[in-house]
Order: C-alpha cells, then sequence, then structure tokens
C-alpha cells in the first residue's frame, strides 16, 4: 500500500467557492450607465445696429453750382445729400433764404410747415410740383414742401391726372377765389425768393447738366435760368433764355420760367426802355396764348401794345387776342343760350361786349337773353 502524499488536502468547501468565483468572472460585464450629455447650444450674434448714412457735401463745387446740386437732388427725393450741400452752401451764403428754406422743407414736417386744411386739383399734362407751388404757393421752391404735403418722396415722379392736395395758405386761398387769369404763373407772385449770390458763375457743364429725365422741378438744362429768377436777376434771365434756346419751341415748364423772367423784366424797363419792354411782353402774350391762357394773354398785349404804339407786331397780335377771345366768349354765350343757361349767356355776352363793343351779335344777343328773362321771372 502507497505511503498518502504530505500535502494538505483541499477541502470541498474550497472548491466550490473558486469554481463559483471562476464562473461569475466569466458572465458579460454589466453596461455602465452614461449620464447623458446636454445638447450644444447655438450662440446668435446680433448684428451690430444700423447707423444712418453719413452725407457729405461733394467737394469743388462753386456756390451757384452747389446750390443747383441740391435743388436736383430734392427733386430725386435724395434729401441727406441735399442737407449736405444746402448747409455747405449756407456756410459760403448765410443770408441765403432759398437755401434756408430748402433746409427748412427737409427739416420741418409739412403739417407744420403747411396749414391742414387743403384743396384737391387734378395735375395737367406738363404741370409738376414746382408749377404748383409757384402759381398756389408763390415760390417754384416749395416743390419739394408740396410733394411731401401729398406723401410723395420722389418730386419728379409724378404725372398728370394725379390728385393732388394744394395746402390753403393765404396765398392759395387768393388764387381758388379769383378768376384763372388773375394768377398767371410768373416769377413775380409773393414770396418768391430773392438773394444775391457771391458772384460765381456756372460752367456750363453744370448748367446744362441733364438728370436723365426732365425735372419737374426746374427744366433740364436751365438750372441756370431758374437760379437767376430766385435771386430776382430777371433781366441776365431773359438774355440767358433768348441765349440759349427757340422762343417758339419751349416746353409747357420752360415758358413758365420764360413769363416769369419776360414779365418781371418788362417791369423793370418799362419806365427807361419801354420798346424792349414792350417787345418783353409782346413774347410773355405768347407763351400765354400757347398755354390757352387766353384771358391773360390779352392782358399782356394790351400793356405790350400800350407801351410802344410803334411796335405793329404787339399792336397786330393785341387786336386779334381781342377778336379771337371775344369770339370764343360769344360761341359759349350761344352755347350757355341753347341750354337754357341765361345768366352764364347774360355773363359772357357782357364780357364779350367788354373786349368788343362793335361785336356783331353780342349786343343783340345779350338783349334778347335779358328779355327772356325777365318774362321768365315775372312767370314765377
Amino acid at each position: 500500500m502507497r505511503a498518502i502524499s504530505n500535502s494538505k488536502i483541499i477541502s470541498p468547501e474550497i472548491l466550490l467557492a473558486v469554481l463559483l468565483a471562476t464562473l461569475a468572472g466569466c458572465q458579460p460585464a454589466k453596461p455602465v450607465a452614461v449620464a447623458p450629455q446636454p445638447e450644444p447650444v447655438s450662440v446668435v450674434t446680433e448684428p451690430p445696429p444700423e447707423t444712418a448714412p453719413q452725407y457729405v457735401a461733394e467737394p469743388g463745387l462753386k456756390p451757384q453750382q452747389r446750390i443747383e446740386r441740391a435743388i436736383k437732388h430734392l427733386e430725386k427725393g435724395e434729401a441727406g445729400q441735399a442737407k449736405a450741400e444746402l448747409e455747405a452752401y449756407l456756410a459760403v451764403v448765410p443770408s441765403s433764404k432759398v437755401a434756408q428754406d430748402l433746409l427748412r422743407q427737409i427739416d420741418v414736417p409739412s403739417s407744420e410747415y403747411y396749414p391742414a386744411a387743403s384743396r384737391d386739383i387734378t395735375l395737367g399734362a406738363g404741370d409738376s410740383f414746382s408749377v404748383l407751388a409757384q402759381k398756389y404757393l408763390g415760390s417754384y421752391y416749395q416743390f419739394y414742401a408740396l410733394a411731401k404735403y401729398n406723401g410723395i418722396a420722389v418730386p419728379r415722379d409724378v404725372s398728370a391726372g394725379r390728385k393732388i392736395h394744394i395746402p390753403l395758405t393765404p396765398r392759395a386761398r387768393q388764387v381758388f377765389e379769383a378768376p384763372p387769369e388773375s394768377f398767371p404763373i410768373t416769377g413775380a407772385a409773393p414770396g418768391v425768393i430773392s438773394e444775391t449770390v457771391p458772384g460765381d458763375t456756372v460752367s456750363g457743364d453744370t448748367a446744362g447738366e441733364a438728370t436723365g429725365a426732365a425735372s419737374p422741378a426746374i427744366p433740364s438744362g436751365w438750372s441756370l435760368v431758374a437760379g437767376l429768377i430766385a435771386e430776382g436777376k430777371y433781366e441776365p434771365a431773359a438774355q440767358e433764355i433768348e441765349r440759349s434756346s427757340r422762343l417758339d419751341a419751349l416746353t409747357k415748364e420752360q415758358r413758365q420760367l420764360g413769363i416769369s423772367a419776360y414779365s418781371n423784366s418788362a417791369d423793370t424797363l418799362a419806365a427807361k426802355d419801354p420798346a424792349r419792354a414792350s417787345a418783353r411782353l409782346l413774347q410773355v402774350g405768347k407763351w400765354q396764348a400757347a398755354d390757352h391762357n387766353d384771358a391773360a394773354a390779352l392782358g399782356t398785349l394790351q400793356k405790350s401794345a400800350a407801351l410802344d404804339p410803334n411796335n405793329a407786331a404787339a399792336q397786330k397780335a393785341y387786336a386779334d387776342a381781342k377778336t379771337n377771345l371775344a369770339d370764343t366768349y360769344h360761341k359759349e354765350a350761344s352755347a350757355a343760350f341753347r341750354q337754357q343757361d341765361l345768366d352764364r349767356a347774360i355773363t359772357l355776352w357782357e364780357k364779350t361786349l367788354v373786349i368788343d363793343p362793335n361785336h356783331k351779335f353780342a349786343q343783340a344777343n345779350l338783349n334778347q337773353a335779358r328779355e327772356l328773362k325777365a318774362k321768365l321771372e315775372k312767370l314765377h
């Protein structure tokens, strides 16, 4: 029989424990819970606040060029640049009423510049804010304020047929209440700004500068004429028109400036040079007739003929204007009579006889209308 080893005998309990530990080590490891990560936060960068554009006056301009440039900017609704030019101009010409008023039109709300009460008109063919401003408000240069009053940002972007609100200033009330011929569009109306601008002359390229479209405030190429009128220099303005234009081929707006220059020039010349004043007024009368303002043309031509009895053209034009207007009134009176509008017919035949006391038909027709009116009144 073999001898038993001296090694220690391992008990069954220990063997069981070792086996269990080994089996436990072979099991897959339990997943370790991972804490959820926060979602990345997108950072929105606020854009910097917009700053108002900075306007700088154009360098190198002479005073007259600068005021013209400012007006052109206003015509296009570019108030910021216009303001920069006006402020630069006032630094040189601080007494300029034109620039002061244009600056005020930019800065002051239209509700403060004009009264709230208004009357509507319809813009006619060839009309513009400058023409309306001159007629109803007394100054071409209020075109920008009038456009603002009507909620129009770009004064030159306006067309015939549009309804325009005319603020009822004292001048506008006078125009609306008076006969149309009492207020022809001329530069002599109250409110036209007159000033003296330092003597730099306008270079040819600036005076004739085109804007790409005819400007309603100042006709293209007529900035020099308009500037001279604004300064009260009517005779130089008239001479500039004669130098640069065909008098019988002007647009309606050019004619309005021509009427302003020539009529005021005639007033200045009447005492010392009546023949020249007569010639100026003869041209004004032709322009007024071209605009179908026959009553105003008649009055102008009457003055022209009286100033120079030797001006045969003026005498003939006056005689023709009398005949034409008398015949027009007579035709309108006859139409009113046929429509049984006796009051209008009587008024028009009376006007006919004021112009031509020897009119062939007016007196007999007037008597007939008066008799008929009297009979009708007795029936009532």
